[in-house]
């Protein structure tokens, strides 16, 4: 998977940072910046049982945390939430509070989405690999930390993040960097389903081979 990032990432920079022949847009023009659900703690079991919320600590820069403090299961979910709050594999997310700035994608199942944690959804579906290789570009994280406001701790704002002005090339060549970043970027996504469930699998035998059984 490093690998994998590795490549991609040096064919954004080629690409996209060295390319001069490219032109200005805000972020709001190519992706969706939707915020979590404020979710009260009164929905949350403690059997664990229904979807994950994940919060904060579940973004980490480049990966996502699978281990969910808090279950809502799914009678219980408010009628008002936005459901672009459900969450899957491949849905990139984005840190708006403390460590901001920090982007990973889900892997590992159904989730919800609590706030302070936003859901970057392209406006065009293609441009899933595009959208991650730009929030993980150092440029753009350095941007969104030095922009964060906060007296207690740093916070973005999604509507001041989406007025936020990027370089963007033609969109031939985003089409053509999708045909081969897009690829990377699913694979990314099963490889980490797959080793989860293996890390699953492994968890589960390796007691029964210790004791015998």
């Amino acid at each position: 998977n490093k690998t994998l990032e590795e490549m991609a990432s040096a064919i954004f920079k080629e690409w996209f940072v060295k390319n001069s022949k490219i032109k200005k847009t805000k972020l709001a023009d190519l992706v969706m910046i939707i915020s979590g659900h404020p979710f009260s703690s009164r929905l949350y079991n403690k059997k664990k049982k229904g979807l994950g919320v994940v919060t904060i600590k579940n973004v980490q820069d480049g990966n996502f945390v699978t281990e969910c403090d808090s279950f809502i299961e799914e009678i219980n979910i408010p009628t008002n939430m936005n459901p672009e709050c459900y969450i899957k594999d491949g849905d990139i997310l984005l840190s708006l509070t403390g460590n901001v700035g920090r982007v990973c994608f889900v892997y590992g199942g159904r989730y919800l989405l609590n706030q302070r944690v936003a859901k970057l959804k392209p406006k065009n579906p293609k441009d899933n690999a595009f959208i991650y290789f730009l929030f993980r570009q150092s440029s753009i994280q350095n941007l969104l930390i030095n922009m964060a406001k906060g007296s207690a701790q740093p916070n973005l704002s999604p509507i001041e993040t989406g007025e936020i002005e990027i370089s963007i090339p033609s969109q031939e060549i985003l089409d053509k960097f999708n045909k081969i970043g897009g690829p990377i970027y699913n694979r990314l996504v099963q490889n980490k389903a797959e080793n989860q469930k293996l890390a699953a699998l492994r968890d589960l035998l390796l007691p029964k081979l210790m004791s015998g059984e």
